[in-house]
């Protein structure tokens, strides 16, 4: 997921506490907390997977499917008004700079569920 936006070097997350999770996260802009949370969501999603005796998805699917998600969360936060079902909108990863990247939402979507092999 860094290609997309950059996460924290894990030696800079500490576990300083009852609250650790909440200070990691004060430190970093808002896409990149948001990064942060699907990331961990996923990887609960995929420990209950294991836990209930299933297979684990592969990593690439599971990059696929983070990456599809984000890019639909931004696209509605940044673009409230635009259509989804139409598939093509700027979404910008950076909230402090203008450039994003266009992205094809039904593509994106379809790529997300396609399987592996």
């Amino acid at each position: 997921m860094e290609e997309v936006c950059p996460l924290p070097a894990l030696e800079s997350i500490k576990n300083s506490g009852p609250e650790w999770v909440l200070q990691a996260l004060d430190q970093v802009p808002e896409t990149t907390r948001m990064m942060m949370l699907m990331t961990w969501w996923h990887a609960w999603h995929v420990r209950n997977e294991v836990v209930h005796h299933k297979p684990a998805p592969p990593i690439e699917a599971s990059r696929r499917f983070l990456r599809s998600y984000v890019d639909s969360l931004l696209v509605i936060k940044q673009n409230p008004l635009a259509d989804p079902a139409k598939g093509k909108s700027i979404i910008c990863y950076d909230a402090r700079t203008n450039h994003g990247r266009q992205t094809d939402l039904a593509s994106s979507s379809k790529a997300a569920s396609e399987p592996l092999g």
